[in-house]
């Protein structure tokens, strides 16, 4: 199985996306590419991106160059020795992805910010969640299920 975030935001501040995600990846050594709105797999009709026109959508990564998210969504601590090249902490890989998040929602000035997070991209839930509760939503619902194979939509 593969865990994955992918999402998409909607913003008119951003005049060159690719250049933003590039910015973003160096400042985070967090991985994320752009990647098309029709891989936005199992997103509901009514979750789909309003405004092509602004949109991006993209997938996050461990650490630049990946695509999936193995370390940053799984909550088991590792031993020090091993060579993730990521803090051995569960829930400290968990708040590194909730921070970049939060800093990618704030630098963005997004009119809508949509993102799941899942095992091999099934969505069983939707929720609605305003910004500044998406850190501890997310950490409630990994202690309920890991991942929560669950799609955000990060509102005011």
């Amino acid at each position: 199985m593969s865990n994955e975030v992918y999402g998409y935001f909607e913003s008119t501040q951003i005049s060159d996306p690719d250049e933003f995600l590039k910015l973003l990846e160096e400042s985070t050594r967090i991985g994320i590419k752009r990647i098309p709105v029709s891989e936005l797999y199992n997103y509901p009709e009514n979750m789909l991106p309003r405004d092509s026109g602004f949109c991006v959508a993209f997938i996050i990564g461990d650490r630049p160059g990946v695509t999936n998210t193995t370390y940053l969504t799984d909550i088991q601590d590792y031993a020090p020795e091993s060579d993730i090249d990521l803090p051995y902490e569960g829930k400290v890989r968990l708040k590194l992805l909730t921070n970049f998040l939060v800093t990618m929602i704030q630098k963005v000035k997004a009119r809508r910010f949509v993102v799941a997070i899942t095992d091999s991209s099934q969505i069983e839930e939707t929720k609605t969640v305003v910004v500044g509760e998406l850190e501890s939503v997310i950490f409630a619902d990994f202690a309920e299920r890991v991942p929560p194979d669950c799609l955000y939509d990060v509102v005011g």
